[in-house]
């Protein structure tokens, strides 16, 4: 057993160790859901993309970066949410249970909020470019990349916390 685990013996750091894995779960959900905004944008089915590129009637499906944004927004404050509770309780936390997982678990949340950002700031840069808005080809790329590498943080440390999880 790791030790974030075997706290969760004692009764008086059950209901912390409780409490942070609630806050995981939230943060896992979260993930999926943007996850499957990334999708919209980024769709691997290689359909899908032709639906999207090429203007044919019926067939033509733009993305909906509106609604994208506006649920990145969603998100985002959620997982403000998530960091505020963390805030709130490490005083109690610290003590009781692994160090490790709650830094380890507050960094991933941090990262993953900036991902989130990029994304969004990406999907509003494109959706100006619908309205005809100048987005030169070189700032695309750089925000581009900019998020890769925050998808690439979040990732890492995300695999961090999955082994201490275990």
């Amino acid at each position: 057993m790791e030790k974030g685990w075997e706290d969760s013996k004692n009764p008086e750091t059950s209901s912390d160790l409780k409490y942070l894995f609630e806050n995981i779960y939230i943060v896992h959900d979260l993930l999926k859901d943007y996850t499957h905004l990334h999708d919209e944008v980024f769709a691997a089915d290689m359909l899908l993309n032709i639906r999207r590129v090429l203007p044919i009637p019926l067939l033509f499906k733009p993305i909906p970066y509106d609604s994208i944004i506006e649920e990145s927004t969603i998100l985002m404050s959620e997982l403000e949410m998530v960091m505020s509770n963390l805030k709130a309780c490490e005083f109690e936390i610290k003590f009781t249970v692994d160090r490790d997982l709650l830094d380890t678990f507050k960094s991933y949340v941090q990262v993953l909020y900036i991902a989130i950002e990029r994304f969004k700031d990406l999907c509003g840069n494109l959706n100006g470019k619908i309205y005809k808005k100048k987005y030169k080809r070189k700032s695309y790329q750089q925000e581009l990349d900019d998020y890769y590498k925050s998808i690439e943080d979040y990732m890492k440390i995300g695999a961090k916390l999955n082994n201490l999880i275990k």
